[in-house]
């Protein structure tokens, strides 16, 4: 209790109240309001502070276990040999997401919201790129080719040609616009 003899000290010396001012007045104050208010913001201060670390903690795994599942995914399918057409695709398919990655660390303002976006599905990475920095059309090609993706990427179904073939457009009108890079110049 002696911790918080300053505080009482300070409350029943420093304020100078008005002698017709009523305990009813008091209570109805903001005065009150405040000194409970900011009772409450430093009990708890720390609690929420150390939960947000936590919840930060565990959004960061959880997008890291989803990008080493995602690379892990991607090297069985293309190291398969007797599905020529999937490994083409799951190439295709990994080409987009090296090139999403390239733009989403080039933005810096939103790399945090990027970073905290799991990498199990690339669709809702690229609509929140969308708005802010895939201006340039390149939006609707990559979710269509990762929707189009969405039921080979497994490796249980071989890629029937016209899929490959349209996976195939599509990584060139993205080569043309110029969202896919030419190598060693990413």
């Amino acid at each position: 209790m002696d911790q918080f003899q300053p505080f009482f000290d300070f409350v029943w010396t420093t304020p100078t109240l008005p002698d017709d001012f009523t305990a009813w007045e008091l209570f109805n104050s903001n005065l009150l309001l405040a000194i409970v208010g900011a009772a409450f913001t430093l009990v708890f201060r720390e609690e929420s502070q150390k939960q947000r670390q936590n919840e930060n903690i565990n959004l960061q795994n959880e997008v890291q276990k989803s990008r080493e599942e995602n690379e892990t995914q991607d090297a069985a399918i293309i190291a398969a040999t007797d599905k020529p057409n999937l490994q083409v695709a799951a190439s295709i398919i990994r080409t987009l997401k090296d090139a999403i990655e390239v733009r989403a660390a080039e933005d810096g303002r939103y790399k945090r919201t990027y970073d905290k976006i799991a990498r199990f599905d690339y669709i809702p990475l690229i609509e929140a790129m969308e708005t802010r920095n895939l201006k340039d059309g390149s939006a609707a090609p990559l979710k269509q080719a990762f929707e189009i993706f969405k039921s080979y990427k497994n490796g249980r179904n071989e890629v029937p040609p016209s899929v490959l073939e349209k996976l195939q457009q599509i990584l060139a009108a993205l080569r043309e616009t110029g969202f896919i890079k030419p190598v060693g110049k990413q």
